[in-house]
């Protein structure tokens, strides 16, 4: 086995491993045969000793790729660094790691924002959008937009050069009245 396309049965948060269950059937003398869950797999989060990006698991939903190492991995899993495996075996499902975010053609991201970054719940309520333009946070109706122009709250700008009216007609900057 080298990669399969496959589904978190089950995470653990602590140790950010997994159980995963393959997503295609093997093939054994012309008979398909379901593989058996795989234990203990690592599961994927980007990043560093200092930085990571995270995302929630959910068991039954979250899917994505299986890789299997080309050899034993328990040692390096255990302590990391460069090692030694400690047995000849090779692609086997004991030594899987998860890719999760690979999506069958069901699972794909309705209404996919294809610009720039950002982080989203799947319906898109709630989202953070990083463009060139600037940083877009929108929680339901409520959008917060930062770019070179100030920041606005719904189109209305809150920044620094956002005036409230005075008595009289003018206009001052600050917390004076309600916003113009």
């Amino acid at each position: 086995m080298v990669a399969l396309p496959g589904r978190i049965m089950a995470f653990d948060a602590e140790t950010q491993r997994a159980q995963v269950q393959c997503g295609i059937r093997r093939i054994v003398n012309g008979v398909p045969t379901t593989i058996p869950v795989i234990t203990g797999v690592p599961v994927q989060f980007s990043g560093d000793n200092a930085w990571y990006f995270y995302h929630q698991i959910t068991p039954g939903e979250t899917e994505g790729l299986i890789h299997f190492s080309q050899r034993a991995a328990d040692t390096w899993i255990n302590s990391g660094g460069v090692t030694t495996p400690v047995d000849f075996r090779m692609f086997s499902a004991a030594d899987a790691f998860f890719a999760p975010g690979y999506r069958s053609s069901p699972g794909a991201i309705p209404n996919f924002v294809n610009e720039g970054c950002g982080l989203s719940n799947y319906t898109g309520s709630v989202k953070l959008q990083l463009t060139d333009g600037g940083i877009t946070a929108t929680v339901g109706d409520q959008v917060l937009t930062l770019d070179a122009s100030g920041l606005k709250h719904n189109g209305v700008n809150i920044g620094d050069t956002h005036t409230h009216p005075i008595l009289g007609g003018s206009s001052a900057p600050g917390p004076t009245g309600g916003p113009q």
